[in-house]
């Protein structure tokens, strides 16, 4: 996939997404235009400050993966090339068939592939008639399936705090020949254009199966455009596949981000890898 065109298009699905999720009570947003840069951006509408903070200068080497079995269980696949399994104890498994890439969401979250039959069954679920759900279904469904991957809500009720709705979402990069060393520049330098934007982290880190990950942690102020204000937050992890860049992002109110941090990892330490 050429790079040019994936950037701009991974900011426009971040931005439709984590703009309801952020949003505060009564907020009515629309989404900002997506600044010329080509890293991978959370969105939501304000104004340009950014405070870049140091961080490690790390240079991971590009890994080529050892060829391995794909996962024995391996329901329809979709025209895409991913395929979901429930598993007996209410989580649901993700397998990217096309990036290699398998992953599991723990129980009470609901997680759906654009243009697919769980995406428009989720419409329709008692859990979900709640008009922010709406708008993140309706933002949703333009959105390219060969680059974003999967998404997932969770819809517990009691971490439904402020009408905000926590999300994990996968967009994969494919043939994107950048190291992890440029991804992190990319993502430092061409910062989206947010008011109080702030890079709170970046790290990397070895992850599952002897792969290596970048961590990066932002925040930036929401606003419902009268009296209310609060901070957004977004945790992504970035990975260098054999067949290209993968991120996984937790969006969520920055007063929210303990609440769910568990769940979070359990999804990342849930990450395995294998040969398309």
């Amino acid at each position: 996939m050429n790079q040019n065109y994936l950037h701009p298009t991974l900011r426009a699905f971040v931005i439709l997404l984590a703009i309801v999720a952020c949003v505060l009570p009564g907020q009515a947003t629309q989404p900002a235009p997506a600044p010329n840069s080509i890293n991978i951006e959370t969105a939501v509408a304000g104004t340009a400050q950014a405070a870049a903070q140091q961080t490690q200068q790390a240079s991971p080497a590009t890994i080529t993966m050892a060829p391995m079995d794909a996962p024995t269980l391996t329901p329809k696949v979709s025209s895409s090339g991913s395929s979901l399994l429930t598993l007996a104890d209410g989580s649901t498994q993700f397998t990217d068939h096309v990036a290699g890439l398998q992953m599991v969401f723990p129980p009470g979250w609901l997680v759906v592939r654009v243009g697919e039959e769980e995406y428009y069954a989720a419409w329709g679920k008692p859990e979900t008639q709640r008009p922010v759900f709406v708008d993140l279904f309706a933002a949703m469904q333009n959105l390219d399936p060969k680059v974003f991957r999967v998404n997932a809500l969770d819809i517990r009720s009691d971490y439904i705090i402020n009408n905000d709705v926590t999300q994990v979402n996968m967009v994969f990069s494919q043939d994107d020949a950048r190291t992890l060393k440029e991804v992190k520049a990319d993502e430092t330098d061409n910062h989206p254009q947010l008011k109080k934007y702030k890079l709170l982290s970046s790290k990397f880190f070895d992850a599952p199966q002897g792969m290596q990950a970048l961590s990066m942690e932002t925040q930036w102020q929401t606003s419902n455009g009268a009296s209310q204000t609060g901070m957004g937050y977004r945790k992504r992890v970035i990975f260098k596949v054999s067949t290209g860049i993968i991120a996984v992002d937790l969006n969520i109110l920055l007063e929210k981000k303990d609440l769910t941090a568990l769940d979070f990892d359990q999804i990342i330490n849930s990450i395995t890898f294998f040969a398309p």
